[in-house]
C-alpha cells in the first residue's frame, strides 16, 4: 500500500489542523461533560450499577482524550516551538490520545452490540485491535519520521480498518435496535408506539453521526493526505460517542417518566371514581319504571 501525499505540507494544514482539532475537541469535551454531570445528577438513580460504572469510566477516558490533545498543542507550540527536532518526537500523549479515542469507541460499540450478534462483536473487537496496533507502533517508533519511513503501510492499514470496523458496527447496531424497536411496536398500545418511534429516532441519529465521523477521518486521512485535517473527526468522535450514549440514556429516563405518568396509578383512581359518579346519576331501570 501506497500512501500517496496529496497536500504540500505547510504550517497551516499541519500545526493549524491539531490545533483547529485541540479546539473542536476540547468543545465537545465540555458537552460530553455536562451530560455525564446532568446524568449522575438527575437520571442514574433507577439505572444499574454497571451502567453507571460504564458511564463513569467513558468520562474519564473523554477526559483523559481532552487532557492529552491539549497537551500535544503545548507540547508543539510552546515547548519546542523553535526545535525542529524535538518537534519530530512523539509526545507521551500523542499515543494516550490515541489509546484512548480506539478504548471508548470500541468499548461503547462493545456494550451496544448487547444482545451480542457475532458480527457487531466481530467489528468492534477488529476497531479495537487496530487501534491497540497502532499506539504499538507509534511507541516502537518514537519519532514521526520513523514511523513514515518504517511503519507507514502498517499505520494506513490501521486507520482504514478502524474508521471501517467503527462505521460498519455502528450501522450494525442501529439497524439491529430499529429492528428490536419496531418489532416491539406490534402489540404496543397507541401511546407507546409514539415512544418507541422517539427512540427510533434517537437510534438513527446517533447512528448516522458516529458513522459520518468514522467515514470522515478515513477520507481525510486519504484525500487530503499531507495535512492533519483527519484528527478533527477522529478525535471529536470520543466526545460523540460519550455524548450518544448518555443522551440515549437521559432520553429513555424522560420516555420512562413520561410512560409512568401515563398509566399512574392515581389516574385510574380518579377515572373509576368519575365513573361511579356517573353511574350514580343515571337513573336505574327500576326508577323509570316505578
Amino acid at each position: 500500500m501506497v500512501y500517496q501525499v496529496r497536500v504540500t505540507p505547510t504550517l497551516a494544514t499541519m500545526a493549524g489542523a491539531q490545533m483547529l482539532s485541540g479546539v473542536i475537541t476540547t468543545m465537545l469535551y465540555g458537552v460530553a461533560l455536562l451530560m455525564i454531570l446532568r446524568y449522575f445528577s438527575s437520571h442514574s438513580r433507577n439505572d444499574p450499577l454497571w451502567t453507571k460504572a460504564l458511564i463513569a469510566s467513558l468520562g474519564v477516558l473523554a477526559t483523559l482524550q481532552a487532557a492529552f490533545t491539549n497537551h500535544q498543542i503545548y507540547d508543539y507550540f510552546v515547548i519546542n516551538n523553535n526545535d525542529e527536532a524535538a518537534r519530530d518526537v512523539m509526545p507521551i500523549s500523542m499515543p494516550g490520545m490515541i489509546a484512548c479515542t480506539f478504548l471508548t469507541t470500541s468499548d461503547e460499540d462493545l456494550i451496544d452490540s448487547m444482545p451480542p450478534g457475532y458480527g457487531k462483536v466481530a467489528l468492534a473487537i477488529v476497531q479495537l485491535g487496530a487501534g491497540l496496533v497502532q499506539v504499538a507502533l507509534m511507541n516502537i517508533s518514537k519519532t514521526q519520521t520513523v514511523m513514515f519511513e518504517r511503519f507507514v503501510d502498517q499505520d494506513i492499514l490501521t486507520v482504514y480498518l478502524n474508521g471501517a470496523s467503527a462505521a460498519a458496527c455502528d450501522i450494525l447496531i442501529t439497524l439491529s435496535l430499529v429492528t428490536i424497536l419496531r418489532s416491539t411496536e406490534v402489540n404496543a398500545t397507541r401511546r407507546t408506539k409514539a415512544l418507541l418511534e422517539k427512540l427510533v429516532v434517537y437510534a438513527i441519529n446517533r447512528g448516522i453521526v458516529t458513522s459520518v465521523f468514522a467515514l470522515a477521518s478515513i477520507f481525510l486521512y486519504d484525500f487530503a493526505s499531507g495535512t492533519l485535517y483527519y484528527l478533527i473527526p477522529f478525535s471529536s468522535n470520543t466526545h460523540v460517542y460519550v455524548i450518544s450514549v448518555v443522551s440515549m440514556l437521559t432520553a429513555r429516563e424522560g420516555l420512562r417518566e413520561n410512560m409512568d405518568r401515563s398509566f399512574h396509578f392515581s389516574d385510574l383512581m380518579m377515572n373509576t371514581s368519575t365513573q361511579r359518579t356517573v353511574d350514580n346519576e343515571t337513573p336505574q331501570s327500576s326508577d323509570v319504571l316505578g
